[in-house]
């Protein structure tokens, strides 16, 4: 096996503790590498957001991968009069919002709603 594989016997320099990404198992230290090499928590996608509103002067998105600036990420209108952003987010849940013409609004195609603390309302997105 190549070094740094699952399942490979580790030498004596390369060795880890159970906390440190090695796995022993009757007396044998094997070395698993970065645990969290392949991870999807390290995956990043591009997510398509969309808001029909064919009224608005102007839209942005605003949520946690932002930290909530209102101006930071502005949507394009589109010839039907809804409104298109393309974002990489990462692998999680993330919260978010619109902002249609200074109002903060939810999404209704949201995967979901939440609520923080003091009873706000944020849309929902999960990315995997």
């Amino acid at each position: 096996m190549r070094p740094g594989l699952a399942g490979e016997k580790g030498s004596q320099s390369n060795r880890q503790t159970d906390q440190g990404g090695g796995h022993s198992t009757e007396g044998k230290q094997y070395w698993l590498g970065r645990p969290d090499r392949y991870s999807a928590k390290r995956t990043a996608k591009p997510v398509q957001f969309m808001l029909l509103a064919p009224y608005a002067k102007e839209v942005y998105l605003m949520g946690d991968f932002n930290n909530w600036d209102p101006r930071s990420i502005p949507m394009q209108r589109q010839p039907d009069g809804g409104w298109r952003v393309e974002v990489t987010l990462p692998h999680g849940h993330h919260r978010y919002l619109f902002v249609v013409d200074g109002e903060p609004v939810l999404d209704p195609r949201a995967y979901g709603v939440v609520r923080d603390a003091e009873g706000r309302r944020y849309s929902l997105i999960a990315v995997s």
